[in-house]
C-alpha cells in the first residue's frame, strides 16, 4: 500500500487528512501546529488533536508575550491567556499568571477564582493558598482568609498558617484569637526574623488596645533593630497611652533633629501637659498637616484637622476653624464615632453655626449624637446656657453633656449649672467650677456628690477651712465617699488641727494614687515623716508595676523622709534600686545630699559638678556652694551662693514661681548662708549687706541672729570663731515637687528646640531700640570719662543729671526746659506737675513691658522717668519757697547754730562729722532714723554704702545758700532742704494740707531716700550690676517714687 507523505512538511508520513489542504493528507505535528497557530475549522474530525508538547511551548510563548505587554496593554494580556487556557484549561501556570494579572488591576474576586481553580487542580499547593490569602487580605476580606486557612490542614512551613491567621485575626481586630496565633509564632525557633519581628510589633498594638503597657513595651523592646523605626513609634505609642510623659519627652529629647512623628508625639505631650496649649498646639498641628505625615500617617489626618479646629475654636478664632470644618467636614464627621478631637471638633462647629445656620448645626448635631433632634430641644439647651458668663468652649461641651443626658432618658438628673461646674472642672477650672457647684447646692437638700466635688475645687486653691467645713458636711449625709477621710486630713494637717481619729477611717485601697500620694506629700510637708514613709511604702506595694517617673517621685520623697529620720543607709538604698540611666538630676541631687550628711563631701562634689553648667535648678548650686564651705573654698562657695540666688531670682523674674512664700523661704536661706559665708572670711561688711537682703523678705530669728553677728563684727566686736560658725550653716537642699517642674522644663526646652522662633518674651520695636542705643551711649561715655566723674559726689551728680536728660531727648522726644519754656500763660507749677505725670505714665508702661525679660538694663532705664519727674516735682515746688525766703535762712558757722538746724557736729581727729540732733524728732521717718545709727545699731537699710545720709550735698546746700546760689537742683537737695529748713524749724515757710510738721520730715526722708536709689540704680545700671530679685527692686522704687509725688502734691503752690 503507498505511503502518503505529509504535503505540509514533506517528510513525514501524512496520516490525516486535512481540510485546508483540500482533504490532502497531513502528519499530527503539522496538523497540531496548524491548530495552535491558525484558525482550524472545528468540524473537522481532527480538531483538538494536538500534540502535549507543541501545547506546552505555545501556551509557554503565549504567556511569554502576555508577559510582556502586561503593563502595557493588561486586557490584552488577559485576553491572551484566555486563548492558552483553551489550548489547556488545567494549566496552573496561566491560572497563576492570570490571577496575579487580575489583582494587579483590583478584580480581587476574579483573581481569587483563578487562584482558587489552580488550587483545585494541583491539590492545594502551599504557594497557591498563600496567594489566595494574601489577595483576600489585600481586599480587606480577612475572615474569608481565614476561612480559607482554617480550611486546610497544616502543610504551611514554619507557622506559615499561624502567622497568616494571626495577622488576619489582628486586621479583623479579633485580639485574643490574634493573640493566641502571633504568640505560637513568637516561640517558634524555626520562623523566619521577619515574621517574628511582625508578630511582635502586632503583639505590642494588642496589648497597648489592651492598656497592658508592660506586655506592650516587652514585645516592642524586643524586636530587631532592623525595624528601628516601628520600635521607636510603638515605644513612644506605649509611653503616651500610659501617660508616660516624662520618659516619651525623654526618649525625643535624645534625638538630634525631630522627624514628623517624634512631633505628633511632642504634640500628645504638649497637650496633656500644658493647660494653655493653643499656641504652640496650632503651630504644630500646621508643621505636621504640611508634611508627609499625613501620607504616611493617613488615619492620623482628619484627627489633625480636627483639632486644629478645636484649637482655633478654644483660642476664639471661630471664623478660621470654621474654614478648616467646612473643607473637610464630610470626613470630620464620619470619624467622630471614634475621635474624640473629631467628635470636638463637630460639636463646636455645631454651636458656632446654630445661630448662622440653625439647620446645618442641627444635622450636625443629630449626626453625632446619633438622635433625632427637634429644635425646640436644642433652643432650650442653647438659650440655657447662653446667659452663662462663660466660654464659648464651656458652652458647647455642656449643650452636648445635656444632649447625652437627655438620650440617656434620664432626664430629671439635668441640671445646667451642674453640667457646666462639671466642665469646668474637668479643664482645671477650679475656683469658677467651685461657683457653680455653689449654685446648683441645695442648701436646704444637700447632694454628698456635689459637695465631694465642691470640697475637691477648694482644695485645689488651697483653701482648708472652708473644704474641711464642706468635707464635714458630706460625713453627715454619707460615709461610703472613700476620699473625704484623705481631704479631711490634709485640711486639717494644713489648718494644725488633730487628724488622727480620721487615719483610722482611711480605706487606702479604694483611694487612688494620686489621693495617697498628696496625702503623703501633705504628712511629709507637715513633718509627719513616719505617717508620710509609710503611705510612700503603700503606693510602692499596691502599684507595683507604675511607671519609671512615678516611681521617681515616690522614691524621691521617701529619700527626704528617711534622710529626715537619720536614716541615712536606707535611703541610699532607695537611691540605688533606680538604674543610673532613669536618675536624672533631681535623684542626683538626692543621693548627693546623702554623701553629704554621711561627710562624703568630694563625692557629693563630683555627683553635682556634672549638672553646674547647665542645671537651672537653685539647688545644685547651693549645696555646691555648702560643700565648697566644709572643704574651706570660701571664694568658690561665694560664687556658687550668688549662682544659686541668680538661678532662684531668674525663677521668679521669668514668672515660673507657683509659691511665692517657698521662694521666699528659699531666697532667705540662700542670702543667710552667703552672709554666714562672708563673716568665715572675715568679710564684715559683705556679711551685713548681704543679710540686709534677707531681712527685708522676712525677719525670722535666723536672719536676726546672723545680723546681730555682723554687726558685732562692724563694731570691731567678737564673734564666733569659725568652727562654730560653720555649724550655722543649712544642710543640702533636695528639690521639693521638682518632677512636675522637671517635666514642663523638659517639654518647654523641646519646643524651643524644635520651633525657636517661639523663644521669645517680647520683640523690639521703636522704643526698645532707643532704650538699647541710650544704655550704649551712655556707658560709652561712663567707660570714657570714668575717673572725672567718680572724683567727686558732685562730678557724679552732674553726669546723673545729663544722663536723664539724654534720656528724655532719645526715648521721650522732648526735654522739661523745652517745655517750661513753651508754657505760656500756665503756671510753672502746673506744667510741672503736668510734665512729671507724664514721665511717670511714661515709667509705668516701660515697667509693664520690660518687667519680665532680660537684659535687665531695660527695667532698670524704665525708673529713669520716675527719677526725672520727681525731680522737676521737687525742684518746682520746693524752689519758689526757697526764693522767696532766701533772705530769712540762717547760714551755720559754729556747733550751736548748726543745733539750730537739728543737726550735731563733732570733730575727730580734725575732721568734722555730722549727725541728726537728738533733739530734732525724726520718728516719723524710719528711713532718717535708721540712717543716724551706726550701721552696726541699724535694724534696716544695713547697706551703708547705698544707704547714707548725704552731709556733703548738705555742706554745698548751706554753701549756697550763704552765696545765695539757686540749691534746689535735684531730688537730695530738696530733701535736705525741706528736713533742716523746714522740719525743724520752718525757715522755708512751707505751707500746704500737711497734719503736722511730721508728714514733711517723712516727704523728706522719703526724698533723701529716692536720691540714694537713683544713684545707686543708674551706676548700676552703668556697671551692669543688679539685683538678683531685680522686678521687686523696680516696683520698690516706683512706690517710693509715688510716694514722694504724694507728699510733694500736698505743698502749696506758689509762683
Amino acid at each position: 500500500m503507498k505511503k502518503n507523505i505529509c504535503i505540509s512538511c514533506q517528510n513525514k508520513r501524512g496520516r490525516r487528512q486535512c481540510v485546508k489542504y483540500r482533504n490532502n493528507f497531513i502528519c499530527g505535528d503539522c496538523c497540531s501546529s496548524m491548530q495552535l497557530n491558525s484558525s482550524c475549522p472545528e468540524s473537522c474530525i481532527h480538531y483538538g488533536k494536538l500534540n502535549s508538547r507543541d501545547v506546552k511551548n505555545k501556551i509557554t510563548d503565549l504567556l511569554s508575550i502576555a508577559e510582556d505587554i502586561k503593563n502595557k496593554n493588561a486586557n490584552e494580556a488577559l485576553k491572551i491567556m484566555d486563548k492558552a487556557l483553551k489550548f489547556d484549561e488545567n494549566n496552573v501556570d496561566c491560572y497563576l499568571e492570570k490571577g496575579i494579572l487580575l489583582e494587579s488591576q483590583g478584580k480581587y474576586e476574579e483573581a481569587i477564582k483563578c487562584l482558587k481553580r489552580a488550587g483545585e487542580i494541583t491539590q492545594s499547593r502551599d504557594d497557591i493558598i498563600y496567594e489566595i490569602v494574601r489577595i483576600y487580605k489585600k481586599a480587606n476580606k480577612f475572615y474569608d482568609a481565614i476561612e480559607v486557612l482554617s480550611g486546610i490542614k497544616d502543610t504551611l512551613k514554619g507557622s506559615e498558617k499561624d502567622y497568616l491567621l494571626g495577622e488576619c485575626y489582628f486586621n479583623e481586630g479579633d485580639f485574643e484569637k490574634a493573640s493566641l496565633h502571633l504568640q505560637r509564632v513568637k516561640s517558634n525557633p524555626d520562623v523566619p526574623k521577619d515574621k517574628i519581628n511582625n508578630a511582635r510589633i502586632m503583639l505590642s498594638k494588642i496589648y497597648i488596645s489592651q492598656k497592658m503597657s508592660e506586655k506592650a513595651m516587652e514585645n516592642a523592646l524586643s524586636i530587631d533593630d532592623e525595624y528601628k523605626e516601628e520600635k521607636v513609634k510603638l515605644v513612644g505609642k506605649i509611653y503616651l497611652s500610659s501617660n508616660r510623659f516624662y520618659e516619651l519627652l525623654e526618649s525625643i529629647n535624645s534625638t538630634k533633629e525631630l522627624s514628623m512623628w517624634e512631633k505628633y508625639m511632642l504634640l500628645q505631650c504638649h497637650l496633656a501637659i500644658n493647660k494653655n496649649h493653643e499656641a504652640y498646639g496650632l503651630k504644630i498641628v500646621d508643621d505636621l498637616l504640611n508634611s508627609n505625615f499625613c501620607i504616611e500617617n493617613g488615619d492620623e489626618e482628619i484627627a489633625l484637622l480636627a483639632l486644629k479646629v478645636k484649637l482655633s475654636f478654644i483660642n476664639l478664632k471661630m471664623n478660621a476653624a470654621y474654614e478648616t470644618f467646612e473643607k473637610h467636614e464630610s470626613s470630620i464627621l464620619k470619624q467622630s464615632e471614634e475621635n474624640s478631637d473629631c467628635f470636638d471638633a463637630s460639636i463646636l462647629m455645631a454651636y458656632f453655626l446654630y445661630t448662622i445656620d440653625k439647620r446645618k448645626a442641627m444635622d450636625i448635631y443629630e449626626k453625632v449624637m446619633d438622635m433625632e433632634l427637634g429644635s425646640f430641644i436644642i433652643d432650650e439647651l442653647y438659650n440655657a446656657f447662653e446667659t452663662l458668663v462663660i466660654t464659648p468652649y464651656v458652652k458647647a461641651k455642656a449643650l452636648v453633656k445635656s444632649l447625652e443626658i437627655v438620650k440617656s432618658g434620664k432626664n430629671l438628673s439635668f441640671n445646667r449649672t451642674a453640667i457646666v461646674a462639671d466642665v469646668l472642672y474637668e479643664m482645671g477650672e477650679y475656683s469658677q467650677a467651685y461657683d457653680f457647684y455653689k449654685i446648683c447646692n441645695d442648701a436646704e437638700k444637700p447632694d454628698s456628690k456635689i459637695l465631694y466635688k465642691m470640697s475637691c475645687c477648694l482644695l485645689k486653691q488651697n483653701k482648708y477651712h472652708e473644704a474641711l467645713k464642706t468635707f464635714t458636711d458630706i460625713l453627715s449625709l454619707t460615709k461610703f465617699i472613700p476620699g473625704v477621710y484623705a481631704g479631711i486630713i490634709k485640711c486639717c494637717l494644713e489648718n494644725d488641727m488633730e487628724w488622727d481619729e480620721y487615719f483610722n477611717c482611711l480605706e487606702l485601697e479604694k483611694l487612688s494614687f494620686s489621693e495617697v500620694y498628696d496625702l503623703a506629700q501633705t504628712y511629709m510637708e507637715k513633718e509627719y515623716y513616719d505617717k508620710s514613709g509609710y503611705l510612700y511604702n503603700h503606693i510602692l506595694d499596691k502599684y507595683k508595676n507604675m511607671d519609671v517617673y512615678s516611681r521617681k517621685m515616690v522614691y524621691h520623697n521617701l529619700v527626704c523622709v528617711y534622710r529626715h529620720l537619720k536614716n541615712i543607709d536606707k535611703a541610699m538604698e532607695i537611691i540605688n534600686e533606680i538604674p543610673e540611666k532613669y536618675k536624672g538630676e533631681l535623684i542626683k541631687i538626692d543621693e548627693a545630699c546623702l554623701y553629704y550628711d554621711g561627710e562624703g563631701h568630694e563625692t557629693a562634689e563630683v555627683i553635682l559638678s556634672d549638672f553646674e553648667e547647665h542645671s537651672d535648678n537653685p539647688e545644685v548650686y547651693f549645696n555646691l556652694a555648702l560643700i565648697k564651705i566644709r572643704l574651706g573654698k570660701f571664694n568658690e562657695a561665694n560664687s556658687y551662693f550668688c549662682k544659686a540666688i541668680e538661678k532662684l531670682t531668674e525663677d521668679k523674674n521669668g514668672k515660673r514661681i507657683n509659691d511665692y512664700s517657698e521662694y521666699c523661704d528659699m531666697l532667705i536661706k540662700f542670702y543667710a548662708n552667703l552672709s554666714l559665708c562672708y563673716l568665715m572670711q572675715d568679710q564684715g561688711e559683705d556679711a551685713l549687706i548681704t543679710i540686709e537682703k534677707a531681712m527685708e523678705i522676712e525677719k525670722n530669728q535666723r536672719v536676726m541672729d546672723i545680723t546681730f553677728i555682723a554687726q558685732q563684727k562692724l563694731l570691731g566686736k567678737e564673734i564666733k570663731p569659725v568652727d562654730e560658725l560653720i555649724h550655722l550653716f543649712d544642710g543640702c537642699l533636695a528639690i521639693k515637687d521638682g518632677f512636675t517642674k522637671d517635666i514642663k522644663k523638659l517639654l518647654k526646652g523641646i519646643l524651643y528646640k524644635a520651633y525657636p522662633k517661639e523663644n521669645t518674651t517680647w520683640s523690639k520695636n521703636e522704643t526698645t531700640s532707643n532704650v538699647e542705643a541710650f544704655i550704649r551711649n551712655e556707658r560709652r561715655i561712663y567707660n570714657k570719662n570714668k575717673a572725672s566723674i567718680e572724683r567727686s559726689e558732685g562730678t557724679v551728680q552732674r553726669y546723673i543729671d545729663n544722663l536723664m536728660l539724654s534720656f528724655e531727648k532719645r526715648i521721650v522726644n522732648k526735654t522739661w526746659e523745652e517745655t517750661a519754656a513753651a508754657a505760656l500763660g500756665i503756671k510753672k507749677s502746673a506744667a510741672a506737675i503736668e510734665y512729671a505725670d507724664t514721665l511717670m505714665e511714661l515709667g509705668d508702661k516701660l515697667l509693664g513691658d520690660f518687667e519680665y525679660i532680660n537684659p535687665r538694663e531695660y527695667l532698670y532705664t524704665a525708673l529713669i522717668p520716675y527719677f526725672k519727674a520727681l525731680k522737676i516735682l521737687a525742684v518746682g515746688l520746693i524752689n519758689p519757697y526757697y526764693i522767696k525766703n532766701l533772705n530769712n535762712m540762717p547760714v551755720p558757722n559754729d556747733i550751736q547754730s548748726y543745733k539750730n538746724l537739728g543737726i550735731y557736729c563733732y570733730k575727730t581727729s580734725g575732721e568734722t562729722y555730722y549727725r541728726i540732733d537728738f533733739s530734732f524728732n525724726i520718728m516719723s521717718s524710719e528711713y532718717l532714723f535708721e540712717l543716724n545709727c551706726h550701721p552696726g545699731l541699724r535694724n534696716k537699710f544695713l547697706n551703708f554704702k547705698k544707704h547714707y545720709m548725704p552731709w556733703d550735698k548738705l555742706m554745698w546746700v548751706i554753701s549756697g545758700i550763704k552765696k545765695k546760689w539757686n540749691v534746689v537742683d535735684d531730688i537730695k537737695s530738696a530733701g535736705l532742704l525741706l528736713l533742716f529748713y523746714s522740719g525743724f524749724e520752718n525757715y522755708l515757710g512751707i505751707e500746704g494740707s500737711f497734719k503736722n510738721g511730721d508728714e514733711i520730715i517723712a516727704l523728706a526722708g522719703n526724698l533723701i531716700h529716692l536720691g540714694n536709689e537713683r544713684d545707686y540704680c543708674i551706676k548700676n545700671m552703668i556697671k551692669g550690676a543688679y539685683e538678683f530679685d531685680y522686678s521687686l527692686y523696680a516696683r520698690n522704687v516706683r512706690h517710693l517714687a509715688q510716694k514722694c509725688r504724694e507728699g510733694l502734691l500736698k505743698l502749696n503752690r506758689i509762683e
